[in-house]
């Protein structure tokens, strides 16, 4: 069973969203070449970074919790990783998009602008650190395209990117520390042996949330806010108003 860990982690991540997809309701499966598009426009350069990272060894995989199978160096699993997590957070945008579909919301300029500035500062300190100058700096340009297109959908996304924070760290905490929650927050790395996907701590700054690298919080960031972009600004196009969940 070990060997399907990682898997299962994904599966479970999916199973509730997939099958609300089919819901009478909410038909969220009408929106799928949207999610395709998304999935084709910003996860492969993702899963790209991904296969270079693993090859300079900024993170790796602990085979005995996967099955064995490899596309391009990446365990079959850390393939399903970008459809399944992706899917069920713009499941969950897709939904607080319809019940907030009424509210006129105001774009945080002034807040926005402010992150963007630390999270670039930020993104300079850590310019000896692979992964974290690469999530801090990829979370940079998302606000600062943000900043430019002043998107309606911004709050939106912040709702959602809340609503998704306590499962992804319950999820990637299991990824990253079988036993995470015996680590206080902001702990050292736990036992490599218990990782089902462990990180060079010579590549982060070493800042961890439980077992979690700080900088998975900004990378799942960057990763959904350019896919809302491109449901947003391209794939749902004339869509972009509405998205029906009945």
């Amino acid at each position: 069973m070990e060997n399907y860990l990682y898997l299962l982690v994904n599966l479970a991540c999916i199973s509730i969203p997939l099958a609300f997809s089919f819901e009478k309701r909410v038909k969220f499966f009408k929106h799928w070449n949207a999610v395709v598009l998304a999935f084709v426009l910003v996860s492969l350069p993702f899963l790209a970074w991904d296969i270079a990272f693993t090859s300079a060894g900024v993170w790796g995989f602990n085979p005995t919790f996967l099955t064995g199978l490899y596309v391009l160096s990446l365990p079959i699993e850390e393939w399903l990783f970008f459809i399944c997590i992706p899917y069920a957070c713009l499941f969950t945008y897709a939904f607080v998009r319809y019940i907030r579909r009424k509210k006129k919301d105001l774009f945080p300029t002034k807040s926005i602008l402010i992150v963007t500035i630390c999270m670039f500062l930020l993104t300079i300190f850590s310019v000896n650190h692979i992964y974290s100058l690469f999530s801090f700096g990829l979370t940079t340009i998302f606000l600062i395209v943000v900043l430019i297109m002043r998107p309606k959908w911004m709050n939106n996304f912040l709702i959602m990117f809340a609503l998704i924070l306590l499962p992804f760290i319950f999820s990637n905490g299991i990824l990253t520390g079988l036993d995470f929650w015996k680590f206080p927050v902001l702990n050292s790395s736990p036992d490599v042996e218990k990782m089902i996907v462990w990180y060079n701590n010579q590549e982060n700054i070493g800042l961890r949330i439980f077992s979690i690298p700080v900088e998975d919080i900004f990378y799942a960031f960057s990763l959904l806010g350019f896919q809302v972009i491109v449901l947003e600004k391209i794939a749902f196009r004339k869509a972009a108003k509405k998205i029906e969940i009945k």
